[in-house]
C-alpha cells in the first residue's frame, strides 16, 4: 500500500465531520472565488482590448503619415503577406507585394499627398481579430473603409481592406450635361466614334471603331452614367481584347477631366488622365496624359485629337 494515501473508507470517516461543519463556508467561499475570478478575467480582457485598440489607432496615424510621404513600402507593410485590398471600383489587389506595387504606381503618377484618416470604431469579435471602420479624406476624394486585422505573434496586420466611395455633399451632376456627345464623330481619319443613349437615357454608350478595319465590331465600348453611390459621372470601359477600365469624371469649366485606371488583358494595371474640351456643338478636343502601364510611365503625347461631328 502506498504510504502517501489512506484507504478510501478511512479517509471518508475522518473528513466527514469537517465537511459537515464547513459546508456552508465552502459554498460561500466557492461563490466568492468564482466571482473574483470572473471579474478579474473580464477586467484583464478589457485592458487588453483597450491596449490593442490604442495600437490599431496608432497604426492608422502612421499609415496617414507614410501616405503623405509616398512611402509605398511602409504602407504595404501594414498588410499581412497574403492580405487583400479592394478599392472603391471593386478591383482587388492580392498580397503585400502587389499592394506595394499598386501604391508605388499611384505615387509615381500622382505624387504624394496628405491623407486624413478618421477611425470611427474598432470591434473585437475574437481576441486576435479586429474590425475597424472609418473614413479617409484626400483632396478631391472621400471614401469609407472597413479593415479586418489579425493578430499574429503579438503583431496586428491587415488581412482585408475594403474601400467604398462616399457621396459628396452637393447636388448630383446630370448625365444630360454630356448629351452633346450623342452622334457620330471622327478624328484624323483614323478613329470613328458612335455615341447613343441607352437604358432609357440613363447612360451613354460610346463605341470606338478603327477606320483602318473592315469590321463593324467596335474595338472598344464605353458606358457613361451617374454613379448612384458617389453621385458623380463615371465610366466603365471594355476593350475587345478583354481589358477593362473605370473612370471618374469631373467638370472643368467647358470641359471634363477623366481620371481613369484599369487592367490590361495581360493583368498589368494601367492609368491615365483624359481631358475633353467642347469647342462647339460639332467639335471637341481629346487628349491623354499621365499614362502608366504596369507602373511604367508612358511617353507623353503632345497630340490633341480634334473630334468632328459627322451626323
Amino acid at each position: 500500500m502506498n504510504k502517501f494515501f489512506l484507504p478510501v473508507a478511512l479517509t471518508a470517516m475522518l473528513l466527514a465531520p469537517l465537511a459537515a461543519q464547513s459546508k456552508t463556508v465552502h459554498r460561500h467561499t466557492s461563490t466568492t472565488t468564482t466571482t473574483k475570478r470572473t471579474t478579474g478575467s473580464t477586467s484583464t480582457l478589457e485592458t487588453i482590448k483597450a491596449e490593442d485598440e490604442s495600437i490599431l489607432r496608432a497604426q492608422a496615424k502612421e499609415y496617414s503619415a507614410q501616405y503623405a510621404l509616398g512611402n509605398a513600402s511602409a504602407l504595404a507593410a501594414q498588410w499581412a503577406p497574403d492580405g487583400t485590398f479592394t478599392d472603391s471600383t471593386g478591383q482587388q489587389f492580392r498580397g503585400r507585394a502587389e499592394i506595394e506595387k499598386t501604391f508605388a504606381e499611384f505615387f509615381k503618377t500622382n505624387g504624394s499627398r496628405p491623407l486624413l484618416i478618421e477611425v470611427e470604431s474598432i470591434k473585437f469579435p475574437a481576441p486576435n481579430i479586429a474590425i475597424e471602420v472609418g473614413s479617409s479624406h484626400m483632396t478631391g476624394s472621400d471614401a469609407r473603409y472597413t479593415a479586418i486585422h489579425s493578430k499574429e505573434s503579438g503583431h496586428w496586420q491587415m488581412v482585408a481592406v475594403f474601400e467604398h466611395e462616399t457621396a459628396p455633399d452637393r447636388a448630383p451632376v446630370s448625365i444630360s450635361e454630356l448629351s452633346w456627345l450623342v452622334g457620330s464623330w471622327t478624328a484624323n481619319a483614323d478613329l470613328k466614334l458612335q455615341c447613343d443613349w441607352t437604358a432609357s437615357k440613363q447612360f451613354l454608350r460610346i463605341d470606338f471603331f478603327s477606320t483602318k478595319s473592315d469590321s463593324n465590331t467596335p474595338s472598344e465600348t464605353e458606358i457613361i452614367g451617374l454613379n448612384p453611390l458617389t453621385r458623380t459621372i463615371s465610366s466603365w470601359h471594355f476593350k475587345s481584347d478583354g481589358g477593362v477600365g473605370y473612370g471618374r469624371w469631373s467638370k472643368d469649366g467647358d470641359g471634363w477631366t477623366v481620371n481613369a485606371r484599369g487592367t490590361e488583358r495581360s493583368g498589368a494595371s494601367a492609368a491615365a488622365q483624359y481631358n475633353l474640351h467642347k469647342i462647339d456643338d460639332n467639335s471637341y478636343t481629346w487628349r491623354s496624359t499621365k499614362r502608366t502601364v504596369a507602373g511604367q510611365s508612358m511617353p507623353e503625347s503632345q497630340e490633341t485629337l480634334t473630334m468632328s461631328r459627322t451626323k
